[in-house]
């Protein structure tokens, strides 16, 4: 694996779990703790991909939200196979298959937000059995 591999998964898995934690602590109204993940994920893309040394743009923003807004409208149903473990199989096959490619700003964005939309359920679940 190399080290713009582990940025690529390392960045976006610490940063969604942080936020998925964070938000299921503060429990805030409205929406789930991981739709409001979601929407901070997307603020903070530029600060990712400063992170990871991804071009800055509004590309990598876009790759991020291309799987976060649907996953988070997803959420709306409830917990279901396909928020949880299609975002962790998508995530490892990018993280396997992906690693050694140059990518445009788009796709690793689509990455990140992967990254973030499985590891941010992680950090929930987490969250949740230390607060309780």
């Amino acid at each position: 694996m190399s080290d713009s591999s582990l940025t690529h998964n390392a960045v976006p898995g610490t940063l969604g779990f942080i936020l998925g934690g964070v938000f299921q602590v503060l429990a805030l109204p409205y929406l789930n703790p991981m739709q409001w993940t979601f929407i901070a994920a997307i603020i903070l893309s530029p600060g990712i991909a400063k992170l990871t040394k991804t071009k800055l743009g509004l590309d990598h923003s876009a790759g991020m939200a291309a799987i976060l807004i649907p996953f988070a409208l997803l959420w709306l149903l409830g917990v279901s196979y396909i928020v949880i473990a299609i975002p962790a199989l998508t995530w490892i096959w990018m993280s396997m298959s992906w690693q050694n490619l140059e990518l445009p700003p788009f796709r690793i964005g689509f990455w990140h937000g992967t990254g973030i939309s499985f590891t941010a359920f992680v950090g929930v679940i987490v969250a949740f059995q230390l607060v309780q």
